[in-house]
């Protein structure tokens, strides 16, 4: 797992890539809905990513690699994600346009 800053929505894309979070697992980690995850990885969106998403990715970085897997894991487990972790197929780290 690389560190990535998330400045945009193209770091946060690769963000959740080297996490190897689904859309849902994001969602539940991050404590945001689904639309707004999608919204966030969306380049046709308007919606930057929110400055508290950016601070939590950041702070989920500044642990080590133990302590951010049971992070993880735990976050996953208390929201009730049913998905395994890591995913087989994490959010894409190239841009997606979500048709309207």
């Amino acid at each position: 797992m690389k560190n990535i800053k998330v400045v945009d929505k193209k770091t946060f894309r690769l963000w959740c890539h080297e996490m190897e979070l689904t859309t849902k697992q994001a969602s539940a980690l991050l404590r945001i809905s689904r639309p707004q995850i999608y919204k966030y990885i969306d380049e046709g969106s308007g919606s930057d990513v929110n400055g508290t998403i950016k601070v939590i990715c950041e702070l989920i970085n500044l642990l080590d690699k133990s302590e951010r897997i049971n992070f993880i894991i735990e976050s996953l487990e208390s929201e009730s994600c049913d998905e395994p972790w890591p995913a087989k197929t994490p959010i894409s780290k190239f841009p997606i346009q979500i048709k309207r």
